[in-house]
């Protein structure tokens, strides 16, 4: 769904390149270009508990570090916090961080006055802000189990085999957090500022 979202968003931005001055057609690039992400978000948390088909690449890594902490800490938990705990709590914060920003984006809009315009920039960029924070706060995690996970290694008992190979999905967990931070969040609405 949130493919065809951005389908939708991107078909409408390249047809208000011929029609500049129609606002109605903008309206809908901006729209769906904003709601792609919470749709990718929503479906993620609404089948976190069962799987782990979501789209969204946050909340696909935050459900991965989870299922790795359940499968390969004996306690299935981090800093006392259960697995399936910690994947929902990021989901949702998050979901929050995209609803910050599709508001910041609504305000931004082109009819709007120059003064709400800026606002909305402010609120948008704030979003992206605090969802960063969480990904910097998730990443914190990322790293804890890594030391957990070296620590369980160098102790007198070997993991069992299906424990000895994290490593790679450690390493991609590492890979996506650090392509998500230097890629665009998302995309600013534009406007006449």
């Amino acid at each position: 769904m949130g493919a065809l979202w951005e389908t939708i968003a991107f078909s409408f931005r390249t047809i208000s390149t011929r029609h500049q001055l129609n606002v109605g057609i903008y309206l809908i690039f901006q729209i769906f270009i904003l709601l792609a992400p919470l749709c990718r978000y929503y479906y993620c948390f609404l089948h976190l508990p069962t799987n782990a088909r979501g789209t969204g690449i946050n909340a696909f890594d935050y459900m991965v570090l989870g299922r790795m902490i359940h499968f390969a800490i004996p306690s299935h938990s981090l800093y006392s916090v259960s697995a399936s705990t910690l994947a929902t709590i990021f989901v949702s914060l998050d979901f929050i961080s995209f609803i910050i920003q599709l508001v910041g984006g609504s305000w931004a809009g082109p009819t709007s006055p120059e003064s709400r315009q800026l606002q909305g920039i402010h609120i948008y960029m704030g979003g992206i802000g605090l969802q960063q924070f969480f990904i910097l706060i998730f990443f914190i995690l990322v790293v804890k189990f890594h030391r957990e996970m070296l620590k369980m290694e160098k102790s007198t008992l070997p993991l069992p085999s299906s424990k000895s190979h994290w490593r790679p999905l450690l390493f991609t967990l590492y890979c996506t957090l650090g392509l998500i931070t230097v890629s665009a969040p998302g995309v600013m609405p534009h406007t006449h500022l």
